[in-house]
């Protein structure tokens, strides 16, 4: 068929195998080549991004090649849509952007090819309708579809999500920018164009699922584990402590699942701990096999707000089952670096004894919600970037912590995000970004001057690739 069809894109909404079983059968090859009929398939390139994989094969028939990009979306639920529109809004972004060389249609396919498939190819042609006609019919379109395929757009939650996804789509400014357009953008761009940028992102987080409001309720009523003020999660993404503590311990800690955009849950966005928390947040770090450790607090901050869980030099601190130790490695004007080493004694299960990389900003002041130097914070990501980058196992987090869970932290997972996004695919929207950030942290990101930050920072970044670009180009 992709053969017949002239196709150069599949669109593949499921993945091979979901919570209610088989689902599709995979028909593309490994690092071997497979042959089907008189075609021979071989697999090229396999590009895995936290919520889709992107994937080139060739196709041989006779003498004749051609070249099939298959685009695989892997965050969609079993039983249910994506954890939010933006998700799926970027990647019919990279479908469009994928280059064809025949006039072929795009192939999309799910397991039945109606709920999934219907839903894609629905947002997909409204929002060409809504961009070319400025007004559209949600239903007599669903209407018209169903009478080429039945059950096209097959629930009502799917149904509603093309809704949702269409508001986003079409009213909220999500298009991307160039790495050669941030810094002209962001020269031209005025405090009164970012505010009005803050407030869209401020009016267009989604209403929480029942279940996942029922689970905020019922964290707020943590007050011990809780910061005052701070942004409490549901369960749907949270950290759940498994390790034996003590016999009162629950497995609540105020802390998020973040994806990067090539991992997923990459980041643990956390609060600071608690004096009476220090133990469950050195579980965490442990527990989670957090290979960096980013404290954001003020340096100045009171001991009764944030519990301390890193020694002295040559000291070491009981936790419960724990020990930790440290040791300084560097020493920078804007952060510190040690090396935590943390021991798990517990008798009734495997012991053992990680090492942790713990970056200590130090140019962050009290009651302001940026940093004091740019370009310096800017630096600072990619270095916990690159310290985690050389222990590239996928099973390994960077833990950022902040007093109030999200106001710190969240700026530094915005960037992290943003930067990747632009070494990979040298653009972004970076408020696409920070929506789909404050799906899992409904808070982060918490004033006009944060999402200023992102743009200038953004700008700069991009300078330092220019210079690591030139540089590379200079060595060979």
């Amino acid at each position: 068929m992709v053969w017949y069809e002239q196709s150069d894109v599949i669109v593949m909404l499921t993945n091979l195998r979901e919570l209610s079983g088989m689902k599709c059968e995979q028909y593309w090859p490994g690092s071997e080549k497979i042959t089907y009929g008189d075609i021979c398939v071989s697999s090229m390139k396999s590009d895995i991004f936290a919520e889709y994989t992107v994937r080139r094969f060739q196709l041989l028939k006779k003498n004749e090649k051609r070249y099939v990009t298959q685009l695989h979306f892997t965050a969609w639920p079993d039983k249910s849509v994506p954890e939010d529109v933006t998700s799926l809004i970027e990647f019919r972004q990279r479908m469009i952007q994928t280059p064809t060389h025949f006039t072929g249609p795009v192939i999309v396919h799910c397991s039945a090819g109606i709920g999934r498939t219907g839903t894609f190819i629905a947002l997909d042609r409204l929002i060409r309708e809504g961009h070319t006609n400025h007004d559209l019919n949600v239903f007599e379109c669903v209407q018209h579809m169903r009478g080429q395929r039945v059950k096209m757009v097959q629930t009502l939650e799917q149904y509603i999500y093309v809704y949702k996804a269409l508001v986003t789509a079409l009213t909220f400014d999500c298009e991307a920018i160039s790495l050669s357009s941030l810094h002209e953008y962001t020269e031209r761009t005025s405090n009164n164009e970012y505010s009005k940028l803050f407030q869209q992102l401020h009016q267009t987080v989604e209403t929480q699922k029942k279940n996942e409001q029922d689970a905020c309720r019922r964290n707020e009523k943590q007050t011990k584990k809780n910061c005052p003020g701070a942004d409490i999660p549901g369960d749907m993404f949270r950290v759940y402590l498994r390790l034996r503590r003590g016999k009162e311990d629950s497995d609540y800690i105020n802390a998020v699942f973040i994806n990067s955009f090539t991992k997923p849950n990459n980041f643990i966005m956390a609060q600071s701990p608690l004096p009476i928390t220090v133990e469950d947040f050195v579980s965490m770090v442990y527990q989670e096999d957090c290979i960096c450790v980013v404290s954001l607090d003020d340096m100045n901050v009171s001991e009764m707000s944030v519990g301390k869980y890193i020694p002295e030099r040559k000291q070491k601190l009981n936790y419960g089952n724990f020990i930790v130790s440290s040791s300084l490695i560097q020493q920078k004007k804007h952060f510190v670096l040690k090396k935590l080493t943390i021991s798990h004694q517990d008798k009734s299960s495997k012991c053992g004894t990680k090492s942790v990389y713990h970056f200590q900003y130090t140019q962050w002041l009290a009651e302001k919600d940026t940093p004091e130097y740019t370009e310096d914070f800017v630096q600072f990501v990619c270095e916990v970037q690159q310290k985690a980058k050389e222990h590239g196992d996928k099973k390994f987090h960077i833990l950022v912590h902040c007093l109030n869970a999200n106001e710190r932290s969240g700026l530094f997972c915005a960037l992290a995000i943003i930067f990747e996004k632009l070494k990979l695919e040298g653009h972004v929207s970076v408020l696409s970004t920070l929506r789909h950030l404050r799906t899992r942290r409904r808070t982060a990101i918490i004033s006009m001057e944060q999402l200023r930050f992102c743009f200038e920072a953004s700008s700069i970044y991009t300078r330092l690739l220019e210079i690591d670009e030139r540089q590379i180009n200079e060595n060979q």
